[in-house]
């Protein structure tokens, strides 16, 4: 009995197909189309050993030449020392390759570095108040590695693709109270931020479920993971809670040149403001 094919996207065989002849389900007989593949296979390789650079991308060249020991990050706190103490504030990293220097303003949240800034005393009402539910789930991540492109897929999964028009990658699908859109929220920077926040946690608790969460935080700064904020938090809590979490990683290298092109300001831009420093290694 013939083995399952897949001609033309569909998959057929003995028991799929047995009214017909197999090479009728898609088209072309698989001693055919087994040949037709075969010499497509050795045309390519033979074609990859006549010009072996055929196949190199064309920035691959710049970058034999790329000398990475050139490039220095320096700091404005010392992160270990901050992250000890657990502070808030500012930091600001200057990151050179040797011939530019480009400034990184960051904010700092128990020491770390995140990119929108928090309020201390409302990030601690946020962490003893905040409560999840057994339907909610969170997507956690560090920054440039993916985050916004695997919310879009939760979103998809759980509301089915007829909100497809209402997501928004440009603004990251962000939840928004007054249209009560789907949406993800970002309950640190939204709730907690140092300009005020522009959601409550009223509002999060009336949200309807499944609700998608986002967040950058270490672990040992999860919403619901500090016994310093709240006596039942840690990990068992949260596991109690229900919440599923995704956690979303990415090669550093690819992460951080994603951070590069949204943080480095653009040649147009470059030396306003101080921006961009010429030389300096």
């Amino acid at each position: 009995r013939p083995r399952l094919f897949d001609f033309g996207g569909q998959k057929h065989g003995s028991r799929a197909c047995s009214s017909m002849p197999i090479h009728r389900c898609g088209g072309a007989p698989p001693r055919r189309a087994a040949v037709a593949s075969l010499w497509a296979s050795l045309w390519f390789w033979a074609a990859v050993a006549a010009e072996p650079n055929a196949c190199r991308p064309p920035y691959e060249s710049k970058n034999d030449a790329l000398d990475m020991a050139r490039w220095r990050v320096e700091t404005s706190h010392n992160v270990s020392h901050a992250r000890a103490k657990r502070a808030f504030g500012k930091y600001l990293f200057s990151v050179s390759d040797g011939a530019e220097r480009f400034r990184l303003p960051f904010s700092m949240t128990e020491g770390y570095p995140w990119p929108q800034p928090v309020d201390p005393r409302r990030y601690g009402a946020l962490h003893a108040k905040a409560r999840f539910r057994a339907t909610d789930v969170a997507v956690t991540s560090y920054p440039k590695t993916g985050t916004t492109w695997v919310e879009q897929v939760v979103l998809l999964l759980l509301h089915g693709s007829k909100i497809a028009p209402e997501l928004d990658p440009a603004s990251r699908n962000t939840y928004n109270p007054r249209k009560k859109n789907v949406g993800c929220v970002w309950l640190e920077p939204m709730v907690a931020g140092a300009r005020g926040g522009r959601f409550t946690l009223e509002q999060f608790g009336a949200m309807e479920g499944p609700r998608v969460l986002k967040s950058h935080a270490p672990f040992d700064t999860f919403l619901g993971t500090r016994t310093d904020y709240i006596e039942s938090g840690g990990l068992a809590a949260l596991r109690e809670s229900g919440l599923k979490v995704i956690y979303v990683s990415r090669n550093p290298k690819d992460a951080a040149v994603s951070l590069y092109f949204q943080r480095a300001p653009l040649p147009g831009r470059r030396g306003r403001r101080g921006a961009v420093q010429r030389g300096g290694g």
